[in-house]
């Protein structure tokens, strides 16, 4: 997918949406974003609910929230990108692995959702091959979707 389709977006947000004015209520947002299946950290989240809600409005417009989504979307493309490219880069041996120490670099250094070290160091952890002691991006990129599955299981839950 290269972009999120905005009619399919609004069929979708509409279910989450006040019935009576279109508009968001700022604990239904979240459930907005798992629906366009779009990852967002908490912080960016609180942040974009403010900034939205500071407009005066009573409301989240689902006009604001596909904007976000986007914006959302577009950075992970990015950072996908950047860490496929880092592993074409710092793989030396040319077996799909990297140091830890440079994974938890990278991932602190491209945004992405562990820019915390402890954070990144927990993630390198989580895709160490045990056997050579470096870093596995197939096993990152399994852990990431499993972690989104997770995300997305527990997120259709609350909403029943």
């Amino acid at each position: 997918m290269d972009k999120i389709d905005v009619d399919t977006s609004k069929v979708l947000l509409a279910r989450y949406a006040d019935k009576e004015t279109g508009q968001f209520e700022p604990a239904k947002v979240r459930h907005a974003f798992a629906a366009l299946k779009i990852p967002i950290m908490k912080s960016e989240l609180d942040a974009f609910i403010e900034n939205s809600l500071i407009k005066g409005k009573n409301g989240i417009s689902p006009t604001d929230i596909i904007e976000q989504a986007e914006r959302r979307f577009k950075k992970e493309q990015v950072r996908k990108e950047l860490l496929v490219r880092a592993f074409q880069e710092y793989d030396t041996e040319d077996d799909g692995e990297i140091d830890s120490d440079l994974l938890v670099y990278i991932l602190t250094e491209i945004g992405s959702d562990t820019t915390c070290r402890e954070d990144a160091e927990e993630q390198a952890r989580s895709c160490l091959n045990s056997d050579t002691g470096r870093c596995s991006y197939v096993k990152l990129v399994n852990k990431w979707s499993a972690d989104e599955l997770i995300e997305e299981e527990a997120k259709s839950d609350d909403q029943f």
